[in-house]
Order: C-alpha cells, then structure tokens, then sequence
C-alpha cells in the first residue's frame, strides 16, 4: 500500500507561481533581445569603420595607379 500524502496547494498559489516564472522569462527574453541589439548594433559600426578604411586605402593607391598609369604611357609611347 502506499502511505505517501500528496499536497497540492491552493489553485491561487499556483496561478502567482505561473504568474512570477511568466514574468521572470519575458524579463530574460528582453535582456536577451536588448544584448542582441547591441550585439548587431557593435557589429554594424565595425563593418562601417571596415568600409571607411577601405575606402581610405582605395583613395590613397589611386593616385600611385594613375602616376604609374601615366609613366607607362609616356615610357612606351
């Protein structure tokens, strides 16, 4: 035979445990989507900075092309 005694509390206490673990997991979905956001937002500024930079090298190695663009003409023409 079993003697075990099950407890079951009251449906209220159940409904504000529910209750308290539903707000404790909206509230770790927001830190979660907020760290993402920042996440995305650091990564979109790095491929900017990327992008000047690139842009920076490409501008500087223009002039050096067109110089050697113009001492190769003028060499074997």
């Amino acid at each position: 035979m079993n003697n075990w005694v099950t407890y079951a509390p009251p449906r209220g206490v159940t409904d504000v445990i529910r209750k308290e673990k539903r707000e404790e997991e909206e509230e770790e979905e927001k830190e979660e989507e907020e760290e993402e956001e920042g996440e995305e937002e650091e990564e979109e500024e790095e491929e900017e900075e990327e992008e000047e930079e690139g842009e920076q090298e490409q501008e500087e190695r223009e002039p050096k092309a067109t110089i050697k663009f113009f001492l190769f003409f003028f060499l074997f023409t």
